[in-house]
């Protein structure tokens, strides 16, 4: 009740408690309106931006009795940001991995794991920004006789400051050896497994197998990865049980460079500024390097027009003439040229015009768009002031006063007015006040317009008024 009435106290409404209750309650239920209102203004609305997966570059893997050292060739492409992971599932752990080098460059050990009797051992290490091309990976144990399956995979895409997510690295007998680790959505999970006996291995569901190789009956060793998650588990089979370990790490991906600032940016699309006299440039549609609206180059008026307020014309005032003094319709005006401006409508609404007692309905578009109402043999008399409304669902209202003094005149109304509940050009409390009467009397709930439907209009008028007033 306390929230309740300091928005009361905000907005300042001359309603009671209870009428501002039932129009927040209708602001509860219009949230799962969908909006058809585009209310961004100079930066056009993006999602967040997430960042690319880690890409998979290559992969290598070989087998040996190792006598203290064991090397193989690796390829590592162009790709920037590039991560190279190597595996290694070993026999008697007890003669562990002392060092792994990539040409001359150390790699950085993870961690590790083995089995009980020592018959199962994984291992995972890895080197940020290795150097591009063919190099060996060269593996030094702690002793020889070393049965062991390695292999390696690189990657491009991979954040270079802080490389690794999660890891973990655990050890046991059965016939399924799995760990479950925490990722993200945009990282990659890349793994390790070894199983003693040389018991074939198979890669689980929804992982993409790098390596997969036995070794005689001593031992197996393969690799996978698959797309992180919040929680992700890597699994293998055994063909038989036996001891097995098994270690999985997340790869991070390269942050998204934010976008750079706006620069020569306008609102809304479609708007038009004059540059001079006689020439205009126009909002543009689309959106260049930066992400923003952009102006085009200056465009030059039809020949004899001047440039005022952004629009081309041979007359100053509310209408300008489009040709030919009064036209072949002896004093009456047959063509009304309609600029119209919607600058926030996404697809189209059906809009109606009234002028001289006659009701026209068009369809109109977003931005800044010509509509042509034919007004041949309604006998609105020349040089006489008219009236010219048009609304869209009492929602979009514009009221503009011209006099024609041509057959074919040309009329900027200007914008349609988002959220003008009572019709008088302006968005104010006075609206606002309008609002809560409308909800407050009605039947139908959400229709906050009253005009008999509820829809993504009446969310936008909500937006408007309580938008500006009660924020």
């Amino acid at each position: 009740m306390r929230i309740l009435l300091k928005i009361r106290r905000i907005i300042n409404p001359p309603y009671s408690s209870r009428d501002l209750l039932i129009v927040l309650g209708v602001l509860v239920i219009l949230v799962s309106i969908p909006l058809t209102v585009n209310l961004s203004f100079q930066r056009p609305s993006f999602a967040p931006r997430a960042s690319s997966a880690p890409t998979f570059d290559s992969v290598s893997s070989t087998t040996g009795a190792s006598n203290y050292i064991l090397s193989w060739p690796h390829t590592v492409g162009t790709g920037a940001e590039r991560l190279l992971v190597v595996g290694v599932s070993s026999r008697l752990a007890n003669r562990v991995v002392s060092s792994i080098k990539y040409t001359s460059l150390p790699l950085t050990k993870i961690s590790s794991t083995s089995g009980d009797d020592f018959d199962a051992h994984a291992e995972l290490w890895y080197l940020v920004n290795p150097p591009s091309g063919t190099h060996n990976i060269i593996i030094q144990f702690s002793g020889s006789s070393v049965f062991a399956v390695v292999g390696a995979t690189s990657w491009s895409g991979v954040n270079q400051a802080a490389p690794l997510g999660d890891f973990k690295f655990i050890n046991g007998g059965s016939d399924t050896p799995s760990v479950n680790l925490a990722s993200a959505l945009g990282e990659v999970v890349v793994d390790v497994v070894t199983s003693d006996h040389g018991r074939a291995l198979t890669v689980g569901a929804g992982q993409t197998q790098q390596w997969n190789i036995s070794f005689g009956s001593t031992i197996s060793g393969g690799g996978s990865s698959k797309p992180g998650g919040p929680s992700t588990t890597i699994f293998w089979s055994l063909a038989t049980a036996d001891e097995w370990a098994i270690g999985a790490v997340s790869l991070k991906p390269a942050p998204t460079p934010p976008l750079p600032p706006c620069s020569n940016e306008c609102s809304p699309s479609g708007a038009r500024q004059c540059t001079d006299g006689t020439h205009y440039k126009t909002c543009g549609s689309g959106y260049d390097s930066d992400s923003c609206f952009e102006w085009s180059l200056a465009t030059s008026c039809p020949y004899g027009k001047t440039c005022s307020g952004g629009v081309c014309s041979t007359s100053g005032g509310g209408g300008t003439s489009g040709g030919g003094g009064l036209g072949g319709s002896g004093g009456t005006l047959d063509s009304l040229q309609l600029e119209i401006s919607v600058p926030y409508l996404v697809g189209s609404l059906k809009a109606k015009v009234e002028v001289g007692g006659v009701s026209k309905e068009v369809e109109v578009t977003g931005g800044n768009r010509s509509y042509t109402l034919d007004l041949k043999g309604v006998n609105l008399s020349l040089n006489k002031e008219y009236n010219l409304v048009v609304t869209s669902g009492r929602t979009l209202v514009r009221k503009v006063t011209f006099t024609p003094t041509s057959s074919s005149t040309n009329l900027k109304v200007g914008d349609l007015i988002l959220g003008d509940v009572n019709q008088d050009n302006t968005n104010s409390e006075k609206d606002a006040s309008f609002l809560i009467s409308s909800v407050t009397n009605q039947t139908n709930v959400g229709d906050l317009n009253a005009d008999g439907i509820a829809n993504s209009f009446d969310w936008a008028v909500l937006l408007t008024n309580f938008g500006k007033t009660g924020d």
